[in-house]
């Protein structure tokens, strides 16, 4: 396999199906439960699908470290459980495994590397059919991801849908990836206008003179907020202040201090931001939605229109229709048809099982998860899976 270079992480799994296997850290929970129902046992228990932890009380909401330590407590447990999943060499031979598959995701407490295991999770409980067996590597983000796809060590990667499209038309200077193929879309990561309890907003053309944050400035989410705004007929001049907050400075100029009436947040669903201010301060969330907006999507193929169900928020009363970008799973023209074929075919013919397994995943729709948000071509063996079962783009 030759060197392997120092800023490369090692894959979460063994390298080569011969040397020993790691330990199985989920030795101390049932041994005859099966470890797709340990995962969903573990993550239910720690983020139910209200997004907030269940012994949680709102009145505790306002405090930042314990959100924080409860989401990084369930990724991390996440990714104890995604280590068990590949097989020991002697199941691995017994499994009739001919090949690997390396998924590139992100750092291990964010969101990408759970749904990274929980892709391997699926294809490896059925590695004996098709002969493959998956891992998670966790990186730094986009740039170690796209090089260790070129350098061999990525068979593919987790990657939001607009960096999708900046990568294959090469509007990054650097990281253009002509060869850049998607395979299939998953959870949405919408575009969440969330207004202060009091401000008086309950749509966007009650945002004139108020106080908004459209993100930190140079950001992608800042020219999305301003697009946005255009679109909706407002000018810089529209409002009373605007401003770069990020994260937890939101939180407390809404919240605490009252200094903004309104934010941009792009946000997976559930999350624990967005259920903090929801529950924490009586903050409410304002529809981005409207035929003015069809022409942006159209624009910019890699948004879409989503709906966040009433069910998603505790304390949220209506479905809000709002834009999401998607996360996407991607790889290159030269990862093998079968391979990619392989993927595809274990998420979608366990569909339910998959979603399942972490809260992001819960609300998935087949029909949108075959092309939503994706603007590089597909890649061959995804398109010969969708032919065979009639899904199309």
């Amino acid at each position: 396999m030759g060197q392997r270079p120092d800023f490369m992480p090692r894959p979460h799994g063994p390298t080569l199906l011969a040397e020993p296997r790691p330990p199985r850290l989920h030795s101390l929970l049932p041994r005859n439960m099966p470890r797709p129902t340990l995962i969903r046992t573990a993550i239910r228990a720690l983020i139910p699908r209200s997004g907030r932890p269940a012994s949680t009380p709102a009145s505790a909401l306002s405090s930042a470290p314990i959100w924080a330590a409860t989401c990084a407590l369930a990724f991390g447990l996440t990714l104890a459980l995604s280590l068990a999943a590949p097989l020991s060499s002697a199941e691995a031979q017994q499994a009739n495994v001919r090949a690997r598959l390396i998924i590139g995701t992100g750092p291990v407490n964010g969101p990408n590397y759970a749904v990274g295991g929980a892709i391997c999770s699926i294809i490896n409980a059925n590695s004996a059919d098709h002969g493959y067996e998956c891992w998670v590597m966790p990186t730094k983000g986009i740039r170690e991801n796209i090089l260790g796809m070129q350098n061999g060590r990525i068979s593919a990667f987790l990657i939001q849908s607009d960096w999708q499209s900046y990568i294959y038309n090469g509007d990054i200077p650097g990281l253009r990836l002509t060869t850049l193929r998607h395979m299939f879309s998953l959870q949405p990561r919408a575009i969440m206008l969330v207004a202060r309890a009091g401000a008086e907003i309950k749509e966007m053309g009650e945002l004139k003179d108020k106080r908004i944050s459209l993100g930190p400035d140079g950001s992608g989410q800042r020219v999305l907020s301003e697009a946005i705004l255009r679109v909706a007929g407002f000018a810089q001049s529209s409002f009373s202040g605007t401003f770069g907050l990020r994260g937890q400075e939101i939180y407390k100029a809404m919240c605490i201090d009252e200094s903004i009436d309104a934010a941009f947040i792009p946000a997976n669903v559930p999350s624990a931001v967005i259920q903090q201010m929801i529950l924490g301060c009586g903050a409410n969330l304002v529809p981005i939605a409207g035929q003015s907006f069809d022409r942006l999507i159209r624009d910019n193929p890699y948004l879409s229109e989503v709906t966040i169900p009433s069910s998603a928020y505790e304390g949220l009363e209506n479905d809000i229709n709002t834009l999401a970008f998607s996360s996407t799973i991607v790889s290159t023209d030269s990862l093998p048809k079968e391979a990619a074929y392989t993927m595809t075919k274990s998420v979608f013919d366990n569909l339910e099982a998959f979603r399942d397994l972490h809260p992001l995943l819960g609300r998935l729709d087949p029909d949108k998860m075959a092309g939503v948000g994706a603007t590089a071509p597909r890649h061959v063996g995804a398109e010969l899976y969708f032919d065979e079962v009639g899904i199309t783009r």
